[in-house]
């Protein structure tokens, strides 16, 4: 018996053709006929299988049969089965990026991070609008009676004007010598000049001890090697404090070295800001000591001076010795150098 190829699915419609194409050859023929034909058919089926095994063909001897005339073809057989699923093939190259998605919610609010480093102070704003006046001060110390002034120029002389000199006469002659005149009282003149002499030094004598009076007014002293500072903790205007130092025959105190500062620094530990006799009121920027020569020594805060609002002409020492510049018109304590 011939090997038979595997059947091939076919699809319905094939399926269909099939059977029209069978019908339509095949004459009409009564079932018993066809019956017969079938069983003839597997018979001759199975003979053929035993002439083609030598075995059997030992075992049955005989001649073989007419062959019959060919069948018609049988029926389509049923589709097969579904194959198994293959393995699963090699994985492809990435493909291209989608287009990026609407954004996601917000999320959760993170915790405070830790406090940064402090940062350097940035450029110095413009000045502000100027503020009211603030309160009046308490008064302060009234100053000494002033020197007297200078006379003024004199007054034009009236209507007659007095004409040009005239032109210088010639030389006289020389005249005779007079008598000698009667001596005058010994000693007269002497004694006059001794006298004021004494008075002028008992005038200086006063005034010494008047100043001596007025220092033991200060509560509080401070030394620098010869130099005084002294304050009655009394707070007032740069302008009173200089009225009020040259009253008790001194001056507001003026550091020109360290230890000097060193010495005012101990004052204002306890008292607070004080005022010292440096100051650009003459020139900005050019800071000068009282009697107008530029200061020599200095111990400005980092910053300073900076003229806040244009205004600041005067200088105080702070509790830790260094100086800032104030307005001239601010209240802070007095210290008076002797």
């Amino acid at each position: 018996m011939l090997p038979q190829e595997p059947a091939r699915k076919k699809t319905n419609t094939q399926k269909d053709n099939t059977y029209k194409k069978y019908f339509a050859k095949s004459p009409k023929m009564p079932m018993n006929k066809i019956l017969r034909i079938v069983v003839t058919l597997l018979v001759l089926e199975i003979r053929l299988g035993y002439m083609e095994d030598p075995k059997k063909l030992n075992q049955c001897s005989g001649y073989p049969g007419i062959p019959g005339s060919p069948g018609n073809n049988g029926l389509p057989g049923r589709d097969g089965r579904e194959g198994r699923d293959g393995k699963e093939g090699e994985r492809g190259e990435k493909g291209e990026a989608g287009v990026q998605g609407p954004p996601g919610n917000d999320g959760l609010v993170g915790q405070m991070g830790q406090k940064g480093d402090k940062a350097e102070p940035g450029p110095r704003g413009e000045h502000g609008v100027r503020g009211p006046p603030g309160k009046a001060g308490p008064f302060g110390l009234m100053g000494q009676k002033g020197d007297k002034g200078e006379s003024g120029p004199q007054g034009t002389s009236g209507e007659s004007v007095q004409g040009p000199p005239g032109d210088t006469g010639s030389t006289g002659p020389k005249g005779q010598k007079g008598d000698q005149g009667d001596p005058g009282p010994r000693g007269a003149s002497v004694e006059l000049r001794r006298i004021v002499e004494l008075e002028e030094e008992i005038k200086k004598l006063k005034d010494s001890y008047s100043n001596l009076e007025k220092r033991f007014i200060f509560t509080l002293w401070s030394r620098s090697g010869n130099t005084f500072f002294g304050t009655m903790k009394v707070s007032a205007t740069f302008e009173d404090g200089l009225k009020f130092c040259t009253g008790v025959g001194g001056q507001i105190a003026t550091p020109r070295n360290q230890a000097e500062n060193d010495g005012l620094r101990d004052i204002a530990k306890q008292v607070g800001n004080v005022f010292i006799g440096v100051n650009d009121r003459r020139r900005e920027g050019v800071f000068e000591e009282l009697n107008g020569k530029p200061i020599a020594f200095s111990k400005w805060q980092r910053g300073e001076p900076n003229n806040d609002k244009g205004e600041e002409d005067c200088v105080v020492l702070v509790s830790d010795g260094m100086w800032n510049d104030v307005q001239c018109g601010t209240s802070n304590i007095i210290v008076c150098e002797l």
